[in-house]
């Protein structure tokens, strides 16, 4: 499963979409996410050893854990989700998983505090993917 780490190119991406509206800025920021999400949420030694079907089963029941967590945190309802698929809005209780609720709470704020203009250069520059 180590390959996976390399499967987003965020240059690529910027490539292909020079100018960013709104949906492209959040298509791009979702693969901000997945790409660090990889590179900094799972050990080396997991991605190595982990089948493809222990994968997305340890992948799966840690999102439907932490849906439920989440939303309680950040207030999201229901309602929130209304215009979506009802399997977007799934959560169960929580429960210890592959990831720990700090590791998460701390990604996110990672996450939230990326200059996205800054790092698009910082990409731009290298000409490939880059830590922010």
């Amino acid at each position: 499963m180590s390959h996976v780490r390399g499967k987003v190119n965020l240059f690529s991406f910027l490539n292909e979409h020079e100018i960013l509206n709104d949906f492209e800025l959040g298509w791009f920021l979702h693969l901000i996410t997945d790409y660090l999400f990889f590179l900094e949420c799972f050990s080396e030694e997991y991605l190595l050893n982990v089948s493809d079907d222990d994968f997305r089963r340890d992948a799966y029941f840690a999102y439907g854990c932490f849906n439920g967590y989440l939303s309680k945190k950040y207030h999201i309802t229901m309602k929130d989700y209304q215009n979506y698929l009802q399997e977007y809005y799934s959560p169960i209780p929580y429960q210890d998983n592959i990831f720990s609720k700090k590791l998460i709470d701390d990604f996110i704020k990672r996450v939230s505090s990326i200059e996205l203009d800054e790092y698009i250069l910082k990409i731009k520059k290298n000409k490939g993917n880059i830590i922010p």
